[in-house]
């Protein structure tokens, strides 16, 4: 009788250790797994801040590169890599750098590329998010991806005014 309940107890103490695993295993899981989620939000709004910075500086740019035009500026240039600034940073994103993504891999580096020929104006930005979850560069289907950063490219096209 007492051998029984000797191997009773060491049953119900097992039992206690395996829910401490358990605990430990599922706790770990939830965490990552709602961590990849808050991570992939954070990269979705940044991609949508890129996008939008791209319009903006677009939009400038086609409205004050050609001459003829009556908003026409000679700063046009840096007026619309202001407006991408101020939207990516109306966005919250982080701005480090001005320099290109493919040249950098420091979280928060940003690029704008204009150009404005034949009637047409161009934009493109650039922007190096920081990944806490390194799948999400192939899932956004990112540019270069490396280590904890991959870079967001957005390009817009708009005729000038």
């Amino acid at each position: 009788m007492k051998a029984a309940s000797r191997l009773l107890r060491r049953f119900r103490l097992d039992s206690r250790a395996s829910a401490i695993v358990e605990f430990c295993f599922m706790g770990m899981l939830l965490l990552g797994f709602f961590g990849g989620f808050a991570a992939y939000g954070l990269a979705l709004h940044a991609k949508t801040g890129v996008i939008q910075a791209a319009f903006a500086a677009d939009r400038t740019a086609s409205i004050e590169c050609n001459p003829q035009s009556p908003g026409y500026s000679a700063s046009w240039y840096s007026d619309a890599v202001a407006a991408a600034k101020q939207t990516l940073q109306d966005q919250m994103l982080m701005l480090s750098v001005f320099q290109s993504p493919l040249t950098t891999q420091q979280p928060g580096a940003w690029y704008v590329l204009l150009s404005c020929n034949g009637g047409e104006a161009n934009a493109e930005v650039q922007y190096n998010q920081l990944d806490i979850f390194p799948p999400l560069g192939p899932i956004l289907d990112a540019g270069h991806s490396s280590g904890w950063s991959f870079y967001l490219v957005s390009g817009d096209q708009l005729p000038t005014e």
